[in-house]
């Protein structure tokens, strides 16, 4: 049974678990004892390390001017089969990655008969003895650190490496070479001595019977020692570290070894939350995640455990945790403090007006007052969250809702008010738009039939400008929800219809923006493009004196007309027009983004148009380019879903561009990787909800892929 190792990778067996040498840092009662003055052309400063296997000396090269970690396998180690293998397995997986947050290696050799690694020194300590130095934690900074550590271990992981021993011994912090320096950036992961590669043959790693790692950072399928282990395991182990940071406690604490390792497979742990009641919900659940003991239940990959800690930190929810829309709420609040505020005021303000208008309604003046006030405070706030992306949907619908309880009383005793009506026009397209990107799409098509009927109180002919917009972008929502409803043609009829301000270019053009994403969708493709092209014509006739905000809405007209305009070109086969125009859409859509902030639309389209691109390269012949982009719209899709598993589409879209994939694998010949991606995708269809349709379609293409890849020796 493999016990422990010390962070430089040297086997011991220890009684008590997690104890091992300090890695990389000065042991004073080894520092002069046995010592080499050089070895090869490296000097010996300082023996920094010891182990059962192994020495790790301090030395500087002169040949490159460095101080440099130098790791020397122990004569009586040195033919044996197993730590040399183990040894040139280090030196291996290690070279294979490159990460700031990663020990490198710079060299590996043999001078005379002892094998050597050369790495970079990292001055400081080893996180195990920095948490023992500055425990308890702060939270916040156990987050950082964790989310560092699940950052290198992905990397590692996505070249096919798994370290199967991380823990705080395992972990650098470097000194703090300056005052800006973050904790992150001091984080280095070492000791790779017990890693295994995915694809490797070497029986050494895979015994059954034979247990690596430490027992209390185990997982339960290493603690098995059937050799079951995956990058879950090393999740696992990341699991372990953050449970104890928050805890102060390991989450398996035995006298022994053995007991230890029993407890481990049982995967009986405390609530972080019964120990310490600092901690949040969310990062109890992230933890316990990382601890299920069914490694299919864990994090997908250490960069999704990543990313809920970087959540957890920006104050946005997790995906580890279902919360309720109240939650979700509260969490956006604690993130944006200065909106929050103005909402609080704008809601109080609306509440304190409502109160104000009862009182005094039997007095007019007063009565105008409270109108004057409840319409302004009303009207700011829809205006505010309109033009926000970042307001939690369902906190929004709330407010609005609000709002037009109270425009309803004022049009009761004011109803030819044409500001008031004016305004509730403008609160139902905000609820209608709400409500559609909540999935809500009755609600969406009620909201738009209430806010077209205050539009057409008045006559056609008394409309201002701002009211003919409203009545233009409220048949477009109605029009969008009864596409998600299926009802496209009569979508279509709908938009046919709209009338914009003919001054105002840039809402005309979600005319022809919206005509152009139906007939797509109806496979109108000639329809489609000529629609996409002269919405695009007439955008280049668009004022220069636009203010910011209408700009902004422009470019991203424009971006989506020209990807509109490219999937046309590709069900039309004209693939090099289609290139063209895909690629200008997403350079334009990768501007935007930065001043829009995270918009879910804008975000789906960027990944659809990536995927897109991919297929119309595959056409050309263009492979590599076709890979690298599919693929990048397969990562942009995993994002989506993972962010709003409720959007199936996103999983369907998902696992159609990877059937592309797969095609485009086999025209390069790679067969494996197509072979790898079938499977992966087999199981994909079967984690989702298909109709009968849906799923000949995936089942069919499967099968043809399967047919072809076998086909080729």
């Amino acid at each position: 049974v493999r016990t422990d190792l010390d962070p430089a990778g040297f086997e011991h067996t220890t009684d008590v678990p997690g104890e091992t040498l300090p890695a990389y840092s000065i042991d004073e009662s080894q520092s002069s004892r046995n010592m080499p003055r050089e070895i090869g052309r490296f000097k010996i400063l300082d023996q920094i390390g010891q182990g059962g296997s192994a020495k790790v000396f301090l030395a500087y090269d002169p040949q490159l001017d460095r101080n440099t970690a130098l790791k020397v396998l122990l004569s009586n180690h040195a033919f044996s089969e197993e730590a040399a293998v183990r040894f040139d397995r280090e030196a291996r997986a290690t070279a294979m990655l490159s990460h700031p947050n990663i020990v490198p290696i710079f060299e590996t050799g043999k001078i005379e008969d002892d094998l050597f690694i050369i790495s970079e020194y990292c001055s400081g300590e080893s996180l195990d003895q920095w948490f023992k130095k500055n425990k308890p934690v702060d939270i916040r900074q156990t987050a950082q650190i964790i989310a560092t550590i699940a950052e290198a271990a992905g990397h590692a992981h996505q070249r096919g490496i798994i370290h199967r021993d991380l823990k705080p011994a395992n972990v650098l912090v470097e000194q703090l070479r300056d005052n800006e320096d973050s904790m992150a950036s001091r984080i280095k992961v070492t000791d790779f001595g017990l890693a295994k590669q995915l694809q490797s043959s070497d029986t050494l790693q895979t015994r059954e019977g034979i247990i690596v790692g430490t027992p209390a950072y185990m997982s339960p399928e290493q603690a098995d020692g059937m050799g079951n282990v995956s990058t879950a395991s090393d999740i696992y182990s990341i699991g372990v570290i953050l449970y104890e940071f928050l805890t102060g406690q390991l989450p398996v604490e035995k006298a022994n070894n053995i007991d230890t390792l029993i407890a481990v497979k049982r995967n009986a742990i405390t609530q972080p939350r019964k120990l310490n009641r600092q901690i949040p919900k969310d990062l109890q659940a992230v933890c316990l995640k990382c601890l299920h003991g069914n490694p299919e239940q864990r994090y997908d990959s250490a960069f999704q455990l990543a990313a809920d800690l970087n959540k957890w930190l920006r104050g946005e929810s997790v995906s580890a945790r279902n919360i309720t829309a109240l939650e979700r709420s509260a969490l956006w609040c604690q993130r944006n403090p200065g909106i929050t505020a103005a909402l609080e005021a704008m809601t109080l303000g609306l509440a304190f007006a409502f109160v104000q208008w009862n009182r005094a309604a039997q007095a007019a003046d007063a009565a105008a007052r409270s109108n004057k006030f409840a319409q302004e405070a009303v009207s700011e706030m829809v205006t505010d969250i309109s033009n926000s992306s970042n307001i939690p949907p369902e906190f929004s619908r709330n407010l609005v809702e609000r709002g037009i309880k109270l425009q309803e009383q004022l049009l009761v005793e004011n109803p030819d008010d044409k500001t008031i009506r004016h305004e509730s026009a403008r609160a139902y397209l905000c609820l209608a738009m709400l409500e559609n990107s909540l999935a809500n799409y009755d609600a969406t098509i009620v909201a738009c039939d209430t806010g077209l009927d205050i539009v057409n109180y008045f006559p056609e002919d008394e409309w201002t400008p701002d009211l003919r917009g409203f009545h233009g972008h409220l048949i477009l929502a109605k029009a969008r929800a009864l596409t998600n409803l299926g009802k496209t043609q009569e979508s279509l009829e709908l938009i046919a219809g709209v009338e914009f301000d003919p001054k105002n270019i840039v809402a005309e053009s979600s005319k022809f923006l919206e005509s152009a994403r139906l007939k797509i969708m109806v496979g109108e493709y000639q329809d489609a493009w000529d629609t996409a092209e002269r919405g695009l014509i007439m955008m280049q006739t668009r004022p220069d004196h636009l203010n910011t905000y209408a700009e902004l809405i422009a470019k991203s007209h424009i971006s989506f007309l020209l990807f509109y305009r490219g999937s046309a070109e590709n069900q039309l086969a004209r693939w090099h027009e289609a290139e063209q125009s895909l690629q200008e859409a997403i350079q334009t859509l990768e501007d935007i983004m930065p001043m829009m902030g995270y918009h879910e639309t804008v975000s789906s389209s960027l990944a659809e148009a990536y995927g897109i691109l991919g297929v119309a390269q595959m056409a050309l012949g263009n492979y590599e380019s076709a890979i690298k982009n599919i693929q990048t719209s397969i990562k942009g899709y995993t994002y989506l879903y993972d962010s709003n598993s409720k959007v199936i589409r996103y999983a369907k879209q998902k696992l159609a561009f990877k059937i592309d994939l797969a095609e485009c694998y086999l025209k390069t010949d790679a067969v494996e990787s197509t072979r790898a991606l079938i499977a992966e995708m087999e199981k994909e269809t079967d984690a989702l909800s298909l109709d009968d349709e849906q799923l000949e379609y995936f089942s069919d293409e499967l099968s043809k892929l399967k047919e072809l890849s076998e086909s080729i020796e």
